[in-house]
């Protein structure tokens, strides 16, 4: 009991240490363009056993769309706690000028998805305020689209379409190309293209509703394009070519643009229309065209078989302006071509066409059609049909009859002149313009003159004037002179303002001499435009010297008091207005007047009531009472 024994044994135990070595972490390639895939890897030397690599991405396969840094850590898989990290940048190439001005919801086309299909969402990158992103959809119409560089060498193929596309703003930059097969754009911004812009068989809708769509950039051709947009159309720059058919649906387009050889243009109206020059190019044998022209609410279309290059601009001066300083005399008949048969009473003086064409237009159509039935005719006349209302044009220094007869619609408000002759206009040094003639003045409505005179009468001159109608007519000045080329103003009479019937206007000069008195005559609108008429001249005798005589018109009066002093004979005399109680309110002197003064007193500060003009030389006193309205 209680024995023991002890003894022992030596066991060797071999201890390997875990190394992992040094890791290095790369991408193939490290800079790719944004959507484009790059693949991760990992390489370790002087490590000890086997080793297992986990990176934060999760994958080796990575697409950024910012530029990124990647983190993989290696691990020893003997031995415990041996583990390295290290990382790999991603760059991602977004860096372009043409891409600087990109805002939120901004579309690039990138070709990412190595198709040129425009519906393959994959193809396109969005920009959400700061960065871009491969986007979930194709573009629709709150989508400004951008077909540019975005990044050096980022760009695969261009886009065709491949179904109904829309867009907001829509941007083609030099090298990139727009393919639209036989499917429909929709536009709803502005559109500029500086690349190639293929329609084939396609077509374009310009149907904004926020504002003023521009186009604009090199050179740009359409098939078919419909312009819908109430707020207008601005060509920037750019004559668009049409080939196809041209719609006019909604809003004015201010500009100028040119149909090929098979164009067409439909639906222009007062509201849509091109404002600006229209050109048709050689058209085939038989085809017919109406050119699409107006300006200021008023189309001024023409139909006509288009045999050769023709262009076309339509003014409407009653609402731009005066006519230009070319415009030949629209009223005297002595201006109308030998051969007019019967010679024409005037022409209209509201629109005219400016027409080039090199062979003529045969049997041409002429349309009028304006928003105020007024704006075009005698409401007064008993008809505006038939052929006393023709085509009109100026051509080798007078106005010729062209033909036609006149047919109207919408109460007046519309004029359609049949069967006009445009003549060849190339070789004719004048500018061309083309207009609507009437046999009478009861037809169209002139805003100006229908007549103009001046008779003497004894001591004075009968000023007469009538007008057709009036629009914004504020006054009139009379002015004389004794050469026709100095003149001075007499007198001042009111407007009527705004009429559309026959009104007559008389002005009597006391400040006529023995000879050639020249007259002309300004009308005044209320915006201050101006428009001048013919001269004309009253010769008259001298007049007998009788007794010094005042005459104080017109009375009643108004603002202005026209004072003359007859047969003063050089007496220095002063010119005095007192009112009912002998109160001085107004003196003016005349020094030495001859035979005959006038002066203007511009009273229009007085109250209503009655005045006594006192006129008094150093021989005599003259007065005269007057009343002011």
């Amino acid at each position: 009991a209680g024995c023991t024994a002890k003894t022992t044994k030596t066991v060797a135990v071999a201890v390997e240490t875990p190394s992992v070595g040094t890791v290095t972490a790369s991408a193939d390639p490290s800079t790719i363009c944004i959507g484009k895939p790059t693949t991760l890897s990992v390489e370790t030397t002087g490590n000890s056993g086997e080793m297992s690599y986990v990176w934060s991405s999760g994958s080796t396969i990575v697409s950024p769309n910012v530029t990124t840094t990647y983190t993989v850590t290696a691990t020893a898989t003997t031995g415990v706690g041996c583990t390295a990290s290290t990382t790999s940048t991603v760059s991602v190439n977004v860096s372009s000028p043409e891409i600087a001005n990109v805002s939120d919801g901004d579309m690039v086309w990138s070709g990412n998805a190595n198709t040129t299909t425009w519906t393959t969402a994959g193809n396109w990158i969005i920009y959400d305020g700061s960065n871009f992103q491969v986007a979930s959809s194709a573009p629709t119409s709150s989508n400004n689209v951008y077909l540019v560089s975005y990044g050096e060498g980022c760009s695969n193929g261009n886009p065709v379409l491949n179904g109904n596309a829309a867009t907001k703003d829509l941007t083609i930059n030099a090298g990139h190309e727009l393919d639209l097969l036989s499917y429909t754009l929709s536009i709803a911004g502005n559109f500029a293209n500086n690349g190639t812009f293929d329609t084939e068989n396609g077509s374009v809708i310009f149907n904004g509703s926020e504002t003023t769509q521009v186009i604009s950039g090199s050179s740009l051709t359409f098939n078919n394009v419909t312009f819908d947009n109430a707020k207008n159309f601005t060509l920037d720059g750019i004559v668009p070519i049409v080939n196809g058919t041209a719609t006019f649906s909604a809003g004015i387009v201010t500009g100028d643009m040119t149909f090929g050889a098979s164009a067409t243009a439909e639906n222009s109206s007062r509201t849509s229309h091109v404002d600006g020059t229209v050109t048709k190019q050689v058209g085939r044998s038989g085809s017919s065209f109406t050119f699409p022209t107006g300006n200021a609410g008023v189309l001024g279309s023409i139909e006509a078989n288009v045999g050769s290059t023709t262009t076309v601009r339509f003014r409407n001066v009653s609402v731009v302006g005066e006519l230009p300083a070319d415009y030949p005399t629209w009223w005297n008949p002595n201006n109308n071509c030998d051969g007019n048969d019967p010679m024409f009473d005037h022409v209209s003086n509201l629109e005219y066409w400016n027409v080039t064409t090199t062979t003529g237009l045969a049997n041409a159509t002429l349309k009028v059609s304006a928003e105020n039935a007024n704006a075009h005719f005698n409401s007064a006349a008993t008809s505006h049909e038939g052929s006393d209302i023709f085509g009109a044009i100026w051509l080798g220094g007078c106005w010729q009859n062209i033909g036609g007869e006149a047919s109207v619609t919408d109460g007046n408000a519309t004029i359609t002149v049949n069967g006009v002759g445009i003549p060849a206009t190339l070789t004719r040094a004048e500018t061309p313009y083309l207009t609507i003639g009437s046999k009478t003045h009861e037809t169209l409505l002139p805003i100006e003159l229908l007549s103009f005179s001046a008779t003497c009468n004894g001591k004075s001159s009968l000023v007469e004037w009538t007008t057709a109608s009036e629009r914004n007519n504020d006054y009139f000045v009379i002015e004389r002179s004794d050469d026709a080329i100095n003149f001075t103003v007499i007198g001042r009479v009111a407007g009527a303002g705004n009429s559309i019937e026959q009104l007559d206007y008389t002005y009597n000069d006391y400040g006529i001499h023995g000879g050639d008195n020249y007259y002309r005559l300004w009308q005044v609108d209320y915006d201050g435009t101006r428009t001048v008429s013919d001269i004309i001249v009253a010769t008259c005798e001298d007049a007998e010297v009788g007794e010094p005589d005042v005459q104080a018109y017109p009375n009643p009066f108004n603002g202005e008091l026209t004072v003359v002093l007859d047969n003063f004979d050089n007496r220095s005399a002063i010119i005095e207005v007192y009112d009912m109680l002998g109160k001085l309110i107004y003196m003016q002197k005349a020094a030495s007047p001859q035979n005959s003064y006038e002066t203007i007193l511009n009273l229009s500060n007085l109250p209503t009531g009655a005045y006594n003009v006192r006129v008094s030389t150093a021989d005599f006193v003259i007065n005269r009472q007057v009343v002011k309205n």
